[in-house]
């Protein structure tokens, strides 16, 4: 299992095989949002957990995760670090996995965060590790065997497929931007710089118009960079002045990145330039000016996703998914080694399950 725990967007590939069943393989992708909650608000909740977002407990504390914790006010942000919401957010994916494989399966898990958060990444592990064994998940305690925990710093998946000497990883996230140097076989996940807080977020925070959820207004944004005119659909008439601030906003975060890039002499010297993130289709026009021929969008990896998970084949999003992707297919059997083919199926959030059923009377600490 893979967990991306993006600011915008929680992103997980999974592979279950079950005793006795088909291995499954599944895309999941649920809304950031993660609220802690009290015992007994925990208890009087109606809620079926599901791959959208579930209800759960670790380490005495209570929390919503995804699509029930969204709410419609959204702002994020952008000096907080991940942990240990991003536990909270694992353990959301994890119940889900556990849930098919039963409890007692081996896991094999690997977490990416950004790698301005390293100084954590010890700690991460060793607390995924402990609380990952055991928790409770709506009404049910789930248990399982962690066989290898791993914490790696974003753009890690990409670095794996690097052939190219030196190149460069871009990877345009929703709250930070990741520049990522490859200078040799032997540089690994040495070079990672995480620009906080200049991401996507940025350009909302430089335009005229302030959506209530941030999210939202990310969509709107992106459907303007990809040509699909999302603020025209939303607004009709008056998207003129927001239309026009967007513009502006999003000229003037190209020419500080462009004149960031341009000054550093390892981005004007690499032989390839890699370009990850959901951001990056916002972009490609401008990408494709200033790199030209070096310029790689990850064709090969976005298509193999397509093919696997046909549902994101025709989605700009698919780009938010690479990163996680090629981490997890490392470690995950390849289809063709397995005796029987797997089942895949991706879960967007695009729905909610929910139906009535008792609370569990006692939740215990974990």
């Amino acid at each position: 299992m893979t967990v991306d725990v993006g600011a915008s967007l929680t992103k997980a590939f999974l592979q279950i095989a079950a005793d006795g069943k088909l291995p499954i393989e599944e895309c999941i992708t649920q809304p950031s949002a993660v609220l802690r909650t009290t015992e007994s608000f925990y208890e009087e909740m109606d809620h079926d957990n599901s791959a959208h977002g579930s209800i759960l407990c670790y380490g005495g504390m209570y929390w919503q995760t995804g699509q029930i914790a969204e709410s419609n006010l959204r702002q994020t942000n952008t000096d907080q670090h991940k942990h240990p919401e991003a536990i909270a957010k694992v353990l959301s994916i994890a119940g889900y996995a556990i849930s098919k494989a039963g409890n007692g399966a081996e896991m094999y898990l690997d977490l990416l965060l950004p790698k301005s958060e390293e100084p954590s990444f010890t700690q991460m592990k060793r607390d995924l590790a402990k609380y990952v064994s055991k928790f409770w998940y709506g009404s049910k305690q789930l248990t399982c065997a962690p066989k290898f925990v791993r914490v790696l710093p974003e753009s890690a998946g990409v670095v794996s497929i690097v052939q190219t000497y030196p190149s460069i990883i871009l990877m345009f996230g929703h709250k930070d931007f990741t520049l990522t140097k490859i200078k040799d076989r032997h540089s690994g996940l040495a070079y990672i710089q995480t620009w906080a807080g200049r991401g996507s977020l940025m350009i909302q925070r430089h335009m005229n118009w302030t959506p209530s959820n941030e999210l939202t207004g990310a969509k709107l944004v992106f459907s303007q960079g990809t040509g699909q005119k999302g603020l025209e659909k939303a607004f009709g008439d008056e998207a003129g002045p927001v239309v026009a601030s967007l513009r502006q906003a999003r000229e003037l975060y190209w020419v500080n990145l462009q004149q960031q890039l341009n000054s550093d002499i390892d981005v004007v010297q690499a032989k390839r330039i890699y370009v990850a993130g959901g951001g990056a289709p916002a972009w490609s026009k401008q990408l494709k000016e200033s790199f030209s021929g070096k310029l790689d969008l990850l064709g090969p990896v976005i298509r193999t996703i397509g093919r696997e998970f046909p549902e994101w084949s025709k989605s700009p999003m698919t780009y938010r998914l690479t990163d996680a992707y090629l981490v997890w297919r490392q470690n995950a059997d390849r289809p063709e080694t397995l005796q029987t083919p797997p089942t895949r199926k991706s879960t967007k959030t695009t729905k909610t399950t929910k139906s009535a059923k008792s609370a569990k009377a006692e939740v215990s600490n974990v």
